[in-house]
């Protein structure tokens, strides 16, 4: 009986529930290392070096492009003769960065996100 109590335990220990997740909301990086957030979202899109805390600056951009409804006119042109047109809506791309500030070590010391004006 204890054999099969003590292979419970250890199942449950290794179970995937236990395992240490990473993060997906960014302010979770903090005290990460940087290689981490490379292995899971890929490299950054660019990367520069901060003179003001002399740190280096990860920055991830991304687009995303939303089409609005449009509109469907119907014209009756008299004795049951009808004709419909579709105008398309507008196409709206935004876009966004997350920034993630990095010490000598590799470690994520704060991060910051926002929207790309055009």
């Amino acid at each position: 009986m204890k054999t099969v109590l003590t292979i419970c335990v250890l199942v449950l220990l290794g179970s995937p529930a236990w395992a240490e997740k990473k993060p997906k909301d960014p302010k979770n990086w903090t005290g990460h290392k940087i290689s981490e957030m490379v292995t899971n979202h890929g490299p950054a899109s660019s990367v520069y070096d901060d003179p003001e805390t002399k740190l280096q600056v990860f920055v991830w951009t991304s687009e995303k492009t939303v089409n609005l409804p449009g509109r469907v006119a119907t014209y009756d042109y008299g004795s049951g003769v009808k004709h419909q047109r579709t105008y398309p809506g507008p196409s709206v791309t935004r876009g966004t960065y997350k920034m993630f500030w990095v010490d000598s070590e590799g470690t994520v010391i704060k991060w910051g996100d926002g929207k790309v004006k055009k």
